[in-house]
């Protein structure tokens, strides 16, 4: 886990606002670890979301946390896998 670095909006639709908040309890997702076959389970029986940690706490899985890295992205977009290229070859 990684301490969560960016400040929290909120965009109702109208207009973005700032929440103020303290930030420390927060962290980043990345990176998470979860064992395949409830994974599997979990995309398969609730396929609605997009977000795997979601399906799985949606069926009552537990969710184990690491030590992060923020050279450890999520790789998503064109812009992400170019990102991580970057991080590689800086390696």
């Amino acid at each position: 886990l990684l301490p969560l670095a960016d400040a929290v909006k909120i965009d109702d639709g109208v207009q973005v606002r700032s929440v103020t908040t303290d930030r420390r309890p927060s962290v980043a997702q990345l990176p998470f670890a979860v064992r395949r076959t409830p994974l599997d389970r979990a995309i398969a029986a609730v396929p609605e979301f997009t977000e795997e940690l979601a399906a799985i706490e949606a069926l009552g899985g537990r969710i184990v946390s690491v030590d992060g890295d923020p050279a450890n992205i999520h790789v998503a977009t064109p812009a992400d896998f170019a990102l991580a290229t970057l991080i590689l070859r800086h390696r």
